[in-house]
């Protein structure tokens, strides 16, 4: 039995030329990241999640950026439901892109103390909802607003999709299922997860592992999946981690990885997606 943490990856950097439109993208163990100005003070170097319903910040950048603990925020993390200081940022910019009144859980996440110190938080939906965007992994750029609309149109046609605590959920179909799974789009997810208890999907190249969450070691089933169908994409023998159903988690159908595509467009006035497989 092997035990892993739950980030697994390796350190990438997508090298970028300053003349190129949009915003600079690098990964960090696969995790897009990028930089913003928060209050003016910055740049801060974020992680653009597009798994994560809210946004946060280590008590150290906060205090650099001038947001103060102001609340409580109850919010479910990798340790469960917590209650954590909060606060608002007055503005937050990315590249031409402002939005204002932001709110920011204050704390450093057990995935930013796996993935490096010189990180200072994540933008989640709470802050990606308020505009529309294109990730492109391939570029390594991030587009927003207008420009992400016209460089969109190189996409496939778009469809709906839903959400799930405010994230982006598509309509997956597992190989050797009879149902379609609504999943939560990861923009930083290595494999997918599915949450089951006694009807699992097939598992090629089975093992059990540990993962190591803020609730301890929990045990999980890894290897890959036949196939997955998403909006028309099929892909084959795809990564996938099998973690127990918990009845209080029906909000949390599982995860569908981002960089399973080389990019995407979102348009979070219409619900709508555009994605281009690799």
């Amino acid at each position: 039995m092997w035990k892993v943490p739950l980030l697994i990856g390796l350190f990438s950097a997508t090298s970028v030329v300053a003349s190129q439109p949009g915003e600079p993208v690098r990964l960090l163990r696969g995790y897009p990241v990028i930089s913003a100005m928060i209050n003016g003070q910055g740049p801060f170097q974020m992680v653009f999640d597009t798994g994560s319903s809210a946004c946060s910040m280590s008590l150290k950048a906060a205090q650099k950026a001038g947001i103060q603990p102001q609340y409580r925020l109850d919010l479910r993390t990798l340790n469960g439901q917590e209650i954590l200081p909060a606060g608002k940022a007055a503005s937050v910019r990315v590249g031409n892109f402002t939005e204002s009144e932001v709110e920011f859980a204050l704390y450093t996440s057990p995935a930013l103390r796996e993935l490096s110190g010189a990180l200072d938080g994540v933008l989640g939906q709470s802050f990606l909802n308020g505009t529309v965007w294109m990730l492109d992994f391939r570029k390594g750029r991030l587009y927003l607003g207008a420009d992400a609309r016209a460089r969109a149109e190189t996409l496939p046609d778009p469809i709906s999709f839903e959400r799930v605590t405010g994230r982006i959920a598509l309509s997956a179909r597992i190989y050797g299922e009879n149902r379609v799974r609504q999943l939560v789009l990861d923009s930083g997810a290595p494999s997918m997860i599915l949450r089951c208890s006694t009807e699992c999907p097939m598992l090629l190249s089975p093992n059990t592992v540990v993962l190591s969450t803020g609730l301890g070691p929990s045990s999980a089933q890894i290897g890959m999946v036949p196939s997955v169908e998403v909006a028309g994409n099929r892909f084959l023998r795809a990564d996938t981690v099998l973690v127990p159903h918990q009845p209080d988690r029906v909000d949390d159908p599982g995860v569908l990885p981002a960089r399973w595509f080389a990019a995407l467009f979102v348009d979070n006035e219409q619900n709508l997606i555009r994605m281009r497989a690799r």
